[in-house]
């Protein structure tokens, strides 16, 4: 996830140790997979089903992945994969990004990316957390005009006073965890729309995801 790439990716700043200290108790009871730290165990991939984000059609990306390779529960961070296929130049393409988790009333649902540059920096906020049917926003988004980045770089857009803020009208990512299911149900897709309070814009299935060398069951 992250991106969880278009990632897609994206954003508002939150006074993150502030929360933190207030609240340890309940971080601390919700070490479970009910929040979204804890939901993005080591190795697990996470592909994007839906997002109501606006998409640039001169640059089209599918078969969007984010897989967890690195996570540290003493400062809550996780380092994403993020993978995807290209249509324009007809390859696939990945990043690393590092997110730094941070507490809330519900346990560590609001992730910051930590770098300064490269990949677009965001926060996102966990609304859902099944891993069968997995609901962002993405409360702030920013890019940074790097080649090397990932699809979400460019659906950001030039806000009135020329900065690189994406429009987050309708910010909302689906994402479900590979080895548990091929998309979400019909309650899911409810759930979604009903938090995210719009239809998603674009849709990705996995139809030709599969790499050169990789045969991957999750076909619809």
């Amino acid at each position: 996830m992250p991106v969880f790439a278009i990632l897609i990716v994206c954003a508002c700043t939150i006074n993150a140790l502030g929360d933190e200290a207030a609240t340890p108790a309940t971080c601390k009871a919700a070490g479970t997979d009910s929040d979204g730290y804890n939901l993005l165990k080591l190795n697990s991939t996470f592909r994007l089903v839906d997002t109501t984000l606006a998409i640039q059609t001169r640059n089209t990306y599918r078969c969007i992945t984010a897989t967890t390779i690195e996570n540290n529960d003493a400062t809550h961070e996780v380092t994403e994969m993020v993978e995807y296929y290209r249509i324009a130049s007809n390859h696939w393409e990945s990043f690393t990004q590092t997110f730094s988790f941070t507490c809330g009333a519900e346990g560590y649902n609001t992730m910051n990316s930590t770098e300064p540059a490269g990949p677009p920096s965001g926060t996102y906020q966990f609304l859902w957390t099944d891993p069968k049917c997995t609901i962002l926003r993405a409360t702030y988004f920013v890019r940074h005009d790097n080649e090397t980045t990932g699809p979400e770089e460019r659906d950001a857009e030039v806000d009135s006073d020329g900065d690189n803020t994406a429009n987050l009208q309708g910010n909302c990512m689906l994402w479900v965890r590979t080895d548990m299911t091929r998309k979400p149900d019909a309650n899911c897709e409810n759930t979604f729309n009903q938090l995210c309070e719009s239809p998603a814009r674009h849709h990705f299935s996995t139809a030709g995801c599969e790499k050169p060398s990789t045969k991957s069951p999750l076909r619809e």
